[in-house]
């Protein structure tokens, strides 16, 4: 069953395997996973879980925040230290998005 979320989230791994002009070999490498696997993310039948994210940061730079929504959040910053990444801070802010995202749904039940 294919999500809309994790959808729209292979669809900028598409863009973000391009920009870097990796194939899906390359992405399936960085991720820790099989090609097949990393396909079936790019295609959406997949999500991402939080070491996926933290890894395409620490390898590619890429912001968690641009895959879960599709736009760059500012506000954050995940300072890397010595080439590491603050993962308790990234964990934390995405923890509190996604907090925030369930207070919102639940809300306007």
């Amino acid at each position: 069953m294919i999500y809309e979320e994790n959808e729209m989230i292979g669809k900028r791994l598409l863009k973000i395997r391009k920009v870097n002009e990796l194939d899906y070999y390359d992405m399936a490498a960085i991720l820790g996973i099989s090609e097949g696997h990393y396909r079936k993310i790019e295609r959406g039948i997949y999500g991402l879980d939080i070491p996926k994210l933290l890894r395409l940061y620490e390898k590619l730079d890429v912001d968690p925040m641009y895959l879960l929504l599709g736009k760059l959040d500012l506000s954050t910053a995940y300072t890397k230290i010595s080439g590491i990444v603050d993962r308790k801070k990234m964990l934390c802010e995405l923890l509190d998005f996604c907090i925030r995202e369930i207070r919102n749904s639940t809300d306007l039940s």
